[in-house]
């Protein structure tokens, strides 16, 4: 994969994230961790465009989560901390250096449920290597994480896979992506649509002309789409 970081989903910002070939490779996100008591948004994230997070620290229990699944917050290159679950206590998606393949990067999730901690491993739901993490908080819907591969050849369009934690698990729920994609043709993205509060009110694909909505469907726990304009 190259030299990465976790692209962070922007919460409280008009800016939409967007996984196309316009962010080759991906920006660094850096975002400023909340405080350790703080259970909702965090009051805002930074974009640097080059730097990781400046305090990779994680709160004492994530901490010894990482370390009981075999990993140390020393090696976290990005993270977000975030209520994931809606169960009060903060949960945290982090970015750290793969151990077996050099240049290669792990995204975990760290699900927070009583008294225990569980570490899922982005790999365990989604195949491939995942070049993007977001957290998405959908309006008048559950807060999903986000994952996207980094682009390879002209042939592979942009693409969100969205993952949904309930306590501490943590299950696919679909994806949003460009098929038949030809680089030379159209350009293509995939972007989260915010609200000014930073809930995700929608997922707009783009593919040349074509613009294609999808919201949240809580009747089939997925993606739907609601609109396309030619």
């Amino acid at each position: 994969m190259g030299l990465t970081a976790l692209a962070l989903a922007l919460v409280g910002c008009h800016r939409p994230d967007v996984a196309s070939d316009a962010v080759q490779p991906a920006p660094a996100l850096a975002s400023e961790p909340p405080p350790a008591n703080h259970t909702g948004p965090p009051s805002r994230w930074v974009i640097d465009g080059t730097t990781l997070a400046a305090d990779p620290r994680l709160p004492p229990g994530l901490d010894r989560a990482l370390r009981e699944h075999g990993r140390a917050s020393e090696e976290v290159q990005d993270h977000i901390l975030f209520d994931l679950n809606g169960d009060g206590e903060l949960d945290a998606v982090v970015l750290l250096p793969a151990p077996t393949v050099a240049g290669a990067y792990d995204h975990l999730v760290l699900l927070s449920a009583g008294e225990s901690i569980r570490v899922h491993t982005i790999t365990e739901l989604v195949a491939g290597a995942s070049f993007s993490a977001a957290v998405v908080p959908l309006v008048d819907g559950p807060t999903l994480v986000a994952v996207a591969p980094r682009l390879g050849g002209c042939e592979r369009g942009p693409e969100w896979t969205f993952l949904r934690p309930t306590g501490d698990t943590l299950e696919l729920v679909g994806s949003v992506r460009v098929d038949d994609y030809d680089c030379a043709v159209a350009d293509a993205s995939v972007a989260l649509v915010r609200e000014a509060d930073g809930q995700v009110s929608a997922v707009e694909l783009r593919h040349g002309g074509r613009v294609t909505l999808y919201q949240w469907d809580s009747s089939v726990g997925s993606f739907a789409v609601v609109e396309r304009l030619d």
